[in-house]
């Protein structure tokens, strides 16, 4: 699931930073930027907890939840 956040972020950084003119670019790169981090900190979190902790599960189930806020974007930049 973390791959697929991965590909999908960065398909949105580059959708949004390239062909895109979107009205708003703070709140683009404010998302942006916000989606970097988290995507990171999930990352960290499955890479250093033990499996079948609360950590793993929580990593789990926030990088559906990173996919949804990227997607989330298209409506806040325009």
């Amino acid at each position: 699931m973390l791959a697929l956040a991965l590909a999908y972020i960065a398909f949105a950084t580059y959708y949004y930073l390239g062909p895109a003119k979107p009205t708003n670019e703070v709140v683009v790169v404010v998302g942006l930027s916000v989606l970097w981090s988290a995507w990171l900190g999930v990352l960290l979190v499955t890479l250093i907890a033990r499996p079948r902790t609360r950590a793993d599960r929580l990593a789990g189930t926030l990088a559906p939840m990173l996919i949804v806020a990227a997607g989330a974007m298209s409506f806040l930049a325009s």
